[in-house]
C-alpha cells in the first residue's frame, strides 16, 4: 500500500521529475496536480488522490502486470475468480473509486451476478462453436485470398466485440444472410478465427480446413480455431454486458 503522503515522499526522491520514481518494471509513479499516478508503459493504472482515495483504471489491458502494480498500491486486493476481476466480493470496473480502508464506493456490481452473466456468455459461445461447425459442411469456403484484406482486431476493440456479439446471437437466425459477400459473414469469422490460432503459416490450415468442409468432413481445425478466436473475447464482453454496453 501506497498512502499519499508515501508517495509524495517517493516522488521528492526522484531526479527526473518528468519521467517520475520507478517503483517497478516499466512503472513510474508521476505527479498529477495535487495527485500521484502510477503509470504502467502509458497507462494511469492507480490514481493516488488527496483525499485518500485510490481511481483504478486497467486501460482495458487485464494482465498479471496490471494486476500486480495496482496490488501493489492499493490497501487492498485486486484478484481474479473463472477469469473475472475482483476487489472482494464486487466486480471490478474501470474508474471504480477505493477509500483509504480498501471499501469500494459507490454502486458496483456483486461477483455472483458477475459469475452468471460470465457463465451464460460461455454457454452462447459454445452453441454458436458447435453451429458454424455443423453449417460449414458441404459450403465453399472459398480462398484464402479473399479475406486477406482483413486483419485480427485487437482482443479488446469494442467495436468488433459489439459485431461478434451480434454475429453470435444472431447466427441461427440469420445465417444465410452471412453467406452474402458483403460485410462480417460466417466465413469471414471463420478467417479471423484461423488467423487468431496465431500460425505461422496460417493459409494452410485454411486451405485444410476449406477441403473437410467440402468434403462434408469433420474438421477439427473449425471448432478449434473458433474457440480460438473466443476464448479471450468472452471475458471482454461480459465485461460489456455489465457495463450495459451490450445487450445480454
Amino acid at each position: 500500500m501506497i498512502t499519499h503522503a508515501e508517495a509524495e515522499a517517493k516522488f521528492k526522491k526522484c531526479r527526473d521529475k518528468e519521467r517520475g520514481y520507478k517503483l517497478a518494471a516499466d512503472t513510474r509513479l508521476q505527479r498529477r496536480g495535487h495527485a500521484f499516478v502510477v503509470r504502467l508503459h502509458e497507462t494511469d493504472v492507480v490514481i493516488i488522490r488527496p483525499d485518500g482515495t485510490y481511481r483504478l483504471n486497467s486501460g482495458r489491458w487485464r494482465t498479471v502486470t496490471t494486476k500486480n502494480r495496482m496490488n501493489m498500491v492499493l490497501p487492498c486486493c485486486v484478484s481474479q475468480r473463472k477469469g473475472i476481476w475482483c476487489i472482494g466480493d464486487k466486480f471490478y470496473t474501470d474508474g471504480m473509486l477505493i477509500d483509504s480502508d480498501g471499501i469500494v464506493i459507490g454502486k458496483t456490481i456483486c461477483m455472483k451476478e458477475a459469475l452468471k452473466i460470465k457463465t451464460r456468455v460461455d454457454s452462447v459461445c459454445n452453441k454458436f462453436t458447435k453451429f458454424v461447425t455443423k453449417r460449414c459442411l458441404g459450403l465453399d469456403i472459398r480462398g484464402w485470398e479473399k479475406y486477406s484484406k482483413h486483419a485480427l482486431p485487437r482482443v479488446s476493440n469494442k467495436s468488433s466485440l459489439t459485431k461478434l456479439w451480434n454475429d453470435i446471437t444472431s447466427a441461427t437466425f440469420y445465417w444465410r444472410e452471412w453467406l452474402d459477400d458483403n460485410g462480417h459473414n460466417l466465413f469471414l469469422i471463420m478467417y479471423l478465427a484461423t488467423l487468431a490460432r496465431g500460425y505461422d503459416n496460417p493459409k494452410i490450415f485454411w486451405e485444410l480446413m476449406r477441403n473437410d468442409c467440402l468434403r462434408c468432413v469433420d474438421s477439427p481445425f473449425i471448432p478449434d480455431h473458433i474457440r480460438a478466436l473466443l476464448r479471450p473475447r468472452k471475458l471482454f464482453i461480459t465485461n460489456m454486458i455489465l457495463a450495459g454496453e451490450l445487450n445480454e
